[in-house]
């Protein structure tokens, strides 16, 4: 049986490569690193986590470090 690849899920906030969007990204965890996965495009931070899978839990929030990001959800 195929073992399920972790996903981790950021809510970015108006990127400078998508300006006008709120962008969800997947993220893919493998050894040594993440990788990208799908992404999504969103008019509000409420549509953008629609597109989350309704298992996932939100692990972290704003980060002053890491322009952008507002949730990271797995």
């Amino acid at each position: 049986m195929e073992q399920e690849v972790p996903k981790q899920y950021v809510i970015y906030d108006h990127p400078q490569d998508h300006p006008n969007h709120f962008v969800v990204r997947e993220w893919l965890i493998f050894p040594p690193g993440p990788q990208p996965g799908d992404a999504w495009l969103a008019e509000t931070l409420e549509e953008a986590r629609t597109v989350l899978p309704p298992d996932v839990i939100q692990i972290g929030g704003t980060d002053p470090t890491v322009p952008h990001v507002i949730e990271v959800w797995m």
